[in-house]
């Protein structure tokens, strides 16, 4: 799936991801590739993901920045 980083806090290493549909999607700083998220100024970054099956409310897994 495509979609944009909406935030992401360094601190607390969690964040949200806008899909390319709309929904909002969690994203932990370990679905990045060798856990390394993202860090500063992330909003509107392009992302590549897919979604962890069977988990309510959705998160994100293999996140990479396009």
């Amino acid at each position: 799936m495509q979609g944009t980083l909406l935030w992401f806090n360094e601190e607390k290493g969690r964040g949200l991801i806008a899909s390319a549909d709309g929904e909002k999607i969690a994203v932990e700083g370990a679905a990045f590739p060798d856990g390394k998220a993202v860090a500063g100024r992330c909003k509107g970054l392009e992302v590549t993901f897919e979604v962890a099956p069977g988990e309510i409310p959705r998160s994100a897994t293999e996140v990479t920045l396009v």
